[in-house]
């Protein structure tokens, strides 16, 4: 139960019910939906197990391996590939609810769950903040 509560204490996630927050969406473990205010999308158990470890892990880098061993098993056949592809689900479905969330690549480190907000004084001149 500690750390439940630590972890709601922690700048940007809230979890309530099985809800986790980040941004502007909302992951549902319990339902495997994916929504923003707008629209929500059903997720494959493997893409909310993941989404779920990169929301744990913001801010920080999720190197491919350790994504491997926590999401499959360091002895599955899993190999870095299938991290690429269900990073590659997850990104095409954040795209389809027009979340400012994104999932970037480190080039030779990892992933790394990004919350991009974008704010306009002026039309002409946006201002992009991280």
């Amino acid at each position: 139960m500690a750390r439940v509560r630590a972890l709601g204490r922690r700048k940007g996630s809230i979890i309530m019910d099985n809800i986790l927050c980040f941004g502007d969406i909302e992951l549902n473990i319990s339902n495997l939906i994916l929504s923003t205010e707008t629209s929500k999308i059903n997720l494959r158990r493997r893409e909310c197990e993941l989404l779920d470890f990169l929301f744990l892990r913001k801010g920080m880098i999720s190197p491919k391996e350790t994504i491997i061993e926590k999401l499959w098993s360091f002895d599955s056949k899993a190999s870095a590939n299938h991290v690429e592809v269900y990073i590659s689900f997850l990104r095409k479905k954040l795209s389809n609810i027009n979340s400012k969330v994104t999932i970037d690549t480190i080039r030779g480190a990892g992933y790394e769950l990004k919350y991009i907000l974008y704010i306009s004084f002026n039309r002409q001149y946006p201002c992009r903040f991280f």
